[in-house]
């Protein structure tokens, strides 16, 4: 079964999600994090534990009446490539279990 068929199983509740964004431009990543925070996501914001690079984490709650993961994934990369920064995934929590996605993963 397809990880969007699972999170589609029960829509009458809100599941937790949360995007990971990098980049070693720590600017971009920064202006990226203030637009998801106005679009009422809670953000964190450190450098990564590499110390490489930085790290944004945008969290929020996915309703029956929110848009669906699965283009919300895709608003997400396309402002990875507006912000010049990298979209690293997502996750979220089914039933205490945790679904992941790397845009590793994703691409192949």
């Amino acid at each position: 079964m397809q990880i969007i068929d699972l999170l589609d199983s029960r829509p009458e509740k809100s599941k937790p999600v949360l995007f990971r964004f990098i980049s070693d431009e720590e600017g971009s990543l920064y202006r990226l994090a203030a637009l998801l925070k106005r679009d009422g996501y809670c953000i964190e914001f450190r450098r990564h534990r590499s110390g490489h690079c930085w790290l944004c984490t945008a969290s929020g709650s996915l309703g029956p009446n929110d848009e669906p993961l699965d283009r919300l994934c895709i608003r997400m990369l396309d402002l990875a490539d507006q912000y010049e920064v990298i979209f690293d995934g997502w996750e979220t929590k089914i039933g205490g279990n945790e679904a992941k996605a790397d845009q590793a993963n994703d691409a192949g």
